[in-house]
């Protein structure tokens, strides 16, 4: 007997379709666009060491010492993070750690509530071939054609996902130390987008080139590896590498040389330094800021002897004080005006205690369990800071937030909430996520009187956004009948 069932293959293509027709497109400058660098090599990275883990008492994730591979840990990543003004992950994926790169497959895309969150990735490009004498990435035949290799995986594998990160149809991808390579990143960067466009991807590519000390380019090199100019440092951008981006960022702006930036950050020469390092690089390609909490890698490194910059913007103040001076004095500076973008270093990157990630809630200390007691910290105190973090990023980049429930309390997904201005004109729609959370950026909502509430339904509510940093907290009720309880 015949089946009434379409062909596996129809079935496969009409899947396909869908998955195309839901991806997350984002206009450049539509909004505000916040990534945060994120991790997979846990527990393994944990073991090595890490400052928090170092304290007296220790602090530890909100999560404790988790598994990567585990998607009850994504959702938690991912529910915090999108309800928070995070947009998107960059995860960070290596073409010389298979397993590691797996986690993302078993744990980070099988989140429930992956729909709630883009991603792009991170290729760690230093990984192909690292000369650590001279601070180089090789760049030769062989390192190009893995190079564009793995570029077409990662592009079959996941370009097609409806949450992979799109720039005006553009797949996004991030790559590590470029600005490294002395020799052959335009043959490396044209080849890249060559193999591409025959699966019809034209990527948005940003790289990673503002740094204290660039390797001086050398442009293409076809002789033998051996025959390569010597690599040289220097302070000057290296425009004919700068201009094979779409565009620039610096992964981290710490230098462990720069021992004037050790400290607090209202007392060291470090937020002037980084201003104008930011500006060096102002004027070809859209600059993309970094944010950073602090640093410190003492945890994992104390054989080095590298200096802490501590979380505070000054002695006393609250833990996130930097992180939010950063935003201010830093990220809304120099970001891109037509871009709107910005990255934080980092969610989960925990050996350098560059993390934004909740930690269990715990008390100030600067005691570590050293025979002294300050050999990990240095005498700076750190906070069990609980979701600290996320409430200062949403509160700068988050106008209005909410939460959407039916009459018995249950959360609803996909309602479309609008912002309305006092003349009718609507001028701002949002999703609520599987959570039943929305969010207007301040970008879509700046300052003034705007009307709330979900479309569907009658009533709305009047809200003030100002500009003092104050989120606006606007929940719903929802009966079957379209009025609000």
């Amino acid at each position: 007997m015949m089946s009434n069932r379409p062909p596996f293959l129809l079935l496969f293509l009409m899947a396909l379709l869908l998955s195309a027709c839901s991806r997350q497109e984002t206009a450049q400058g539509d909004e505000y666009l916040v990534g945060a660098y994120y991790y997979s090599w846990y527990p393994e990275n944990f073991s090595k060491g890490f400052l928090r883990g170092r304290l007296n008492p220790r602090q530890i994730p909100k999560l404790g010492l988790y598994d990567s591979r585990d998607p009850d840990v994504a959702q938690r990543h991912i529910e915090w993070a999108s309800t928070h003004g995070i947009d998107f992950f960059l995860l960070s994926w290596w073409p010389s750690r298979a397993h590691q790169n797996k986690a993302f497959d078993t744990g980070f895309l099988r989140a429930p509530n992956i729909g709630d969150i883009r991603f792009c990735f991170f290729y760690e490009t230093q990984a192909l071939g690292h000369d650590s004498d001279f601070g180089i990435t090789l760049m030769n035949e062989e390192t190009i054609g893995r190079l564009v290799d793995d570029v077409v995986f990662l592009a079959e594998q996941y370009f097609d996902h409806p949450s992979y990160l799109y720039l005006n149809g553009r797949p996004v991808m991030v790559f590590y130390l470029t600005r490294t390579i002395n020799v052959n990143y335009e043959k490396a960067f044209q080849k890249i987008r060559a193999a591409l466009k025959p699966l019809g991807h034209d990527p948005f590519i940003i790289g990673d080139e503002i740094f204290w000390k660039v390797t001086q380019g050398h442009g293409d090199w076809d002789e033998n590896p051996a025959s390569y100019p010597q690599p040289e440092q220097t302070e000057l951008p290296q425009w004919d590498r700068v201009r094979l981006f779409d565009a620039i960022t610096a992964y981290n702006v710490y230098e462990g040389g720069k021992t004037g930036h050790a400290g607090y950050a209202s007392e060291s020469g470090h937020f002037t330094d980084v201003d104008e390092l930011y500006t060096r690089y102002a004027g070809n390609v859209p600059i993309v800021p970094m944010v950073l909490p602090g640093y410190n890698d003492r945890g994992v490194r104390l054989r080095r002897d590298n200096y802490a910059i501590p979380r505070q913007w000054r002695a006393g103040d609250m833990e996130g004080s930097l992180f939010a001076a950063y935003l201010k004095n830093i990220a809304w500076k120099h970001m891109d005006d037509g871009l709107k973008m910005f990255f934080i270093t980092s969610w989960n990157e925990w050996n350098e205690d560059t993390a934004i990630e909740p930690l269990q809630t715990s008390p100030s200390t600067n005691q570590d369990r050293s025979p002294d007691g300050k050999a990990y910290t240095q005498g700076y105190s750190y906070s069990g800071h609980g979701m600290a973090y996320l409430e200062v990023v949403r509160n700068v980049v988050v106008a209005v937030s909410g939460h959407v429930a039916d009459a018995h309390g249950r959360s609803m997904k996909n309602v479309r909430i609008g912002a309305w201005n006092p003349k009718g004109a609507l001028v701002a729609t949002a999703l609520t996520n599987s959570g039943g959370y929305y969010s207007f950026s301040r970008k879509r909502l700046p300052s003034g009187e705007f009307l709330i509430g979900p479309a569907d339904f009658e009533e709305r509510k009047s809200v003030a956004v100002n500009r003092d940093q104050t989120i606006v907290n606007v929940d719903f009720f929802l009966r079957e009948s379209g009025a609000n309880q």
